[in-house]
């Protein structure tokens, strides 16, 4: 999805917006085109880690 167009029209679109943006990793990417940049700003949950679940759930705990 990093490669889409779209999926980063939307995520550039919530962060204007104000909303709060959580990434999930499914396997280990290179972040470009301006991903870079601005998905560090924000929670990135590591699909691989053996506590991911909890993580989820204390990030969509904690949205506005």
């Amino acid at each position: 999805s990093i490669d889409s167009k779209y999926v980063r029209r939307e995520v550039l679109f919530a962060d204007s917006m104000d909303k709060r943006i959580i990434s999930i990793r499914l396997e280990p990417v290179q972040l470009r085109h301006g991903m870079k940049l601005l998905l560090p700003r924000y929670q990135i949950i590591d699909h691989g880690v053996a506590d991911f679940l909890e993580q989820l759930v204390r990030a969509l705990n904690n949205v506005r």
